[in-house]
């Protein structure tokens, strides 16, 4: 049988591939989505899932995050299933005189640019949060910071889209694209090629290949990320958490004492899930394609963390996981389009 052609082909249902997907068939386009392995299965499943300001710059990457929180307001309304969407709030914290500086200046560019911000010092963190350590300096609380499972909201908008008419398969392979006078015309896969005259592919750190066999070069390197999930604490804190070591980790200036290893950066992220357990991380790292956990990361993560929130050592480790990521160097996403729109719920 003659495959149908199809509108646009979505490659990777990742949460990216799936939000496209949404918009797309809401509005009518006859959508197929492609992946290679399964839903959310890439990127989407090694992350915390916070939605966050206090960590961006001012600039497109803010911007892009305050629109990201209004949207995903209204989309907690509108998917009709669990996406672990809670707002918890953030903070943001320091251990030192110096770090308290620095995180007071980035927190006010950021509320000079809209974003809520409270500052909080000595028995007001406590208050705030009980379980962490008494000598932590200060901390900047967003108070509308906010998190989802990115599983559940991968699916969610994947089922959806799918209610619309759009198709996924899974476990299919893409191995390039045909064109036909520079223009592409079909995406060759494992089981035969896929006739459409628009594709939009988001592979994630596997696009650059893929783009590469049409002349395309994406200035996108893979980027290593570990995390552990403890179990259940009852004292969890309910807020998402960062040290300020965090941004100088994401950024490229190293962590909160430099890497513990050659080409390993870390700081404390911590958020909560909604069964009470613990999402610690951040570590990055430039491996290649490799997503082997490492003792190293491990074991700082996990001593990063009780400094914080001391009452952790007790508390077992119940996951570790790794993924990749996709590292741009100016830390925005890749677009198709020059002008910018904002894509507002159906």
């Amino acid at each position: 049988m003659t495959e149908r052609g199809w509108d646009v082909v979505v490659v990777g249902a990742g949460i990216i591939g799936a939000a496209i997907a949404y918009y797309l068939s809401h509005r009518g386009v006859r959508v197929l989505v492609l992946e290679r392995d399964g839903v959310a299965a890439g990127t989407s499943r090694a992350n915390g899932g916070n939605i966050l300001l206090s960590e961006k710059l001012p600039g497109p990457s803010l911007e892009m995050a305050k629109d990201s929180v209004a949207l995903h307001r209204e989309l907690s309304k509108s998917l009709d299933t669990d996406t672990g969407f809670t707002v918890t709030g953030g903070l943001l914290i320091a251990e030192t005189e110096r770090e308290w500086a620095a995180l007071r200046a980035h927190a006010a560019a950021l509320g000079a640019d809209g974003v809520r911000v409270e500052y909080l010092t000595g028995a007001d963190i406590r208050a705030c949060e009980p379980a962490l350590a008494e000598d932590i300096l200060g901390a900047a609380r967003f108070p509308d910071e906010m998190k989802i499972d990115p599983v559940l909201f991968t699916g969610a908008m994947l089922r959806q889209a799918q209610r619309k008419g759009a198709e996924v398969r899974e476990r299919t392979i893409v191995t390039g694209l045909r064109l036909d006078s520079s223009k592409v015309n079909a995406v060759r896969t494992d089981g035969g090629d896929i006739p459409t005259a628009c594709v939009v592919v988001a592979a994630g750190v596997w696009s650059v290949a893929l783009l590469r066999v049409v002349g395309v070069t994406l200035p996108v390197e893979p980027r290593k990320g570990q995390l552990l999930v403890t179990q259940y604490w009852p004292n969890a804190p309910s807020h998402t958490m960062l040290a300020a070591g965090y941004l100088a980790s994401k950024y490229g200036a190293g962590g909160h004492d430099q890497p513990v290893e050659a080409g390993l950066t870390l700081d404390m992220s911590y958020s909560r899930t909604k069964d009470g357990n613990c999402l610690i991380g951040s570590s990055r790292e430039f491996v290649g394609f490799s997503s082997d956990i490492t003792c190293a990361a491990v074991q700082r993560l996990a001593t990063r963390a009780c400094r914080f929130m001391p009452g952790l050592a007790g508390v077992k480790i119940a996951r570790i996981y790794a993924g990749l990521r996709p590292f741009v160097p100016d830390h925005l996403p890749i677009i198709g389009v020059k002008s910018r729109s904002i894509m507002t719920p159906p």
